[in-house]
């Protein structure tokens, strides 16, 4: 697990080209109402003080909170790259939050006293740490919520189908998994409950559907999402070229009419009340 996240998660060293594609899936998302609003929407946060952003990236899960916490609250972000601290605390001061960024990766939340959490927040990366859970209610307190958003299985689907088909035809055999199915399958819709159940009195789930549409006039779009996230569904074996080949193909079929539509749905997690774990000091 830790090893095929590890490799994945690099790609999001890139800073800039990270946000490049970020506005790509934005502009390119059928659901304009942004899934972090969502979750929030339907919480009361105005005792939420003391909040903790884990995988903190730009601080998109951070901006949703505006208007929604008390004033003189704190967030503190967290990520494993230190390239996102400038932007994250800027997207902290857009927000009018005193922020702070640990750059240290999940094991940093070590550094944050027990009891002391109001509000957990975490979109599009639990998958990289499900094994942080138990650590993280400690953090917490009694009264405390973490809000979690992954990824709705299948996901994709469509366009995995695509890519599975595309090598067959070239007689590339991949068996198993493509790389981003094993990565989302460490903490998706379907497995989550098993984390968090032990963990928390209630957790309440939330589908939020979407998905990403891209026609012929969008081909150059298209082209930079899946040169970012290339390794993500092409398996490190194979050769370099299909990627190439790939994108040709993608290119044919769109300028034959074809659109691109590839379903992204996510689950909301809404988790209150942590349970009490034995310690193993």
């Amino acid at each position: 697990m830790i090893d095929t996240g590890n490799k994945l998660a690099e790609v999001f060293r890139d800073v800039h080209t990270h946000k490049e594609v970020t506005g790509i899936i934005i502009r390119h998302l059928t659901s304009k109402r942004d899934v972090r609003y969502e979750a929030l929407k339907t919480l009361n946060l105005r005792n939420s003080r003391n909040i903790l952003d884990l995988g903190c990236g730009f601080g998109f899960f951070t901006r949703a909170l505006k208007g929604k916490i008390p004033a003189g609250s704190r967030v503190t972000g967290i990520d494993r790259y230190p390239e996102y601290q400038q932007l994250y605390l800027e997207s902290c001061e857009e927000t009018g939050i005193p922020g702070n960024f640990l750059g240290d990766g999940v094991c940093s939340i070590r550094e944050i006293p027990d009891n002391t959490i109001d509000l957990v927040i975490c979109s599009y990366a639990m998958y990289f740490f499900p094994w942080i859970v138990p650590d993280v209610i400690k953090k917490m307190k009694k009264d405390g919520h973490f809000v979690i958003i992954t990824h709705a299985i299948p996901h994709m689907q469509e366009f995995t189908d695509y890519v599975r088909h595309f090598l067959r035809k070239r007689n590339v055999e991949v068996s198993g998994e493509l790389p981003y199915e094993k990565l989302i399958g460490f903490f998706s819709s379907r497995n989550a409950m098993n984390f968090l159940n032990p963990c928390f009195h209630e957790v309440i789930r939330k589908k939020y559907r979407s998905c990403l549409l891209f026609k012929v006039k969008d081909f150059d779009d298209f082209v930079s999402y899946f040169q970012f996230k290339h390794r993500f569904f092409i398996p490190e074996h194979v050769n370099i070229d299909m990627e190439e080949k790939l994108l040709k193909s993608v290119r044919t079929d769109m300028q034959k009419g074809k659109k691109f539509r590839i379903t992204k749905d996510d689950m909301i997690f809404i988790c209150s009340r942590p349970k009490k774990l034995p310690r193993y000091d």
